[in-house]
């Protein structure tokens, strides 16, 4: 099955839980009608969510106050980097017109570099705010604010995930009825796309069927999220979050070889060596080619015990992949 359906969903789609049992004491904290507290703590999902959580005027103000100085951060860092920016889009702008695959790579590049100058104040702003929010209500702030490769749409193409989390949930018979209903609707869609992706002939028809499709997902989402209420969502969402990430590490097959500290040094930097070398190479047989000089440097590190024990998770990885897409392939069953 291709890998492209996993990779379909990029909007985020944050659920905001309320701010009912948060554990404050409340005798501290000074009464305000929504208005004035709306007014303090600004629009948006984050206005809602500090809303929710009832602050003082002056714990209030200092949570905005530390959001104002990230704020003016970015906008210093954007003002300063505005034409080095504009050079790089341009220089995007002309290669893909021209159909020059290196030179967009190599603009790609120096996007990266120029992004990673960029500070992630995020780690900052939680810990300025951990002197301000109780525990449960910073978990909270995380999870609205915290940048996420995937929605929780995306987990959706990933059944295996979305039902394990699913099933952690206390759900009534009807609500897993309603959602196993949403589940077998985007199937359908995914079925579609999957066969439109190989009648496509060019990058327009392919990007134009991902949309739809992330658009199907993100409608899928919705309702679940409607049919959950926003607390389970929001539960929902960090249970797949944390189960994807350790599909992930079970996913490397370095992970069940006895290595030493100075091996997965070594093992790391060759991967790197090649994720790099990936980026400049020209057609499929300059991948592969890369690929096996990857194997060949990596063997040259096991030891024979290694090498076996690398065979057997590999052989494990193929084995649970194979059963993954008999899952997904399988209709449901009530």
């Amino acid at each position: 099955m291709k890998k492209f359906i996993v990779f379909t969903a990029s909007v985020l789609v944050v659920s905001i839980v309320s701010g009912s049992a948060l554990g404050l004491d409340q005798a501290d904290r000074k009464r305000r009608s929504p208005r004035q507290r709306g007014a303090v703590a600004g629009q948006g999902k984050m206005g809602k969510l500090l809303e929710s959580f009832n602050l003082s005027e002056e714990e209030l103000a200092r949570v905005r106050q530390i959001f104002d100085t990230r704020r003016q951060a970015d906008a210093n860092w954007k003002k300063e980097n505005a034409e080095d920016f504009k050079d790089i889009r341009d220089a995007m702008t002309k290669a893909k017109e021209a159909g020059d695959s290196a030179a967009m790579r190599a603009a790609g590049d120096r996007m990266r570099k120029l992004m990673a100058s960029r500070k992630n104040g995020l780690e900052d702003i939680f810990v300025q705010l951990s002197e301000i929010l109780s525990k449960e209500q910073l978990a909270k702030a995380k999870l609205a604010m915290s940048p996420q490769k995937s929605g929780p749409n995306s987990y959706l193409f990933r059944p295996e995930i979305f039902n394990a989390a699913l099933a952690k949930l206390d759900l009534t018979d009807e609500q897993k009825t309603e959602i196993k209903k949403i589940q077998a609707a985007l199937k359908v869609e995914t079925d579609k796309a999957r066969a439109a992706m190989k009648e496509a002939k060019t990058r327009q028809e392919k990007s134009e069927i991902m949309k739809g499709l992330g658009q199907a997902s993100k409608e899928a989402w919705d309702k679940i999220k409607a049919i959950l209420g926003e607390e389970l969502a929001a539960k929902l969402q960090q249970i797949t979050g944390e189960m994807a990430k350790k599909a992930q590490r079970q996913r490397d097959p370095f992970a069940g070889v006895d290595l030493t500290d100075g091996q997965k040094k070594k093992i790391s930097a060759i991967r790197q060596s090649v994720r790099e070398k990936m980026r400049n190479a020209q057609d499929g047989e300059a991948k592969r080619a890369l690929i096996t000089e990857m194997r060949k440097e990596i063997d040259a590190v096991l030891t024979d015990e290694q090498k076996v024990q690398l065979k057997e998770q590999m052989s494990k990885r193929r084995k649970a992949y194979s059963q993954s897409k008999r899952r997904r392939d399988q209709p449901d069953k009530e």
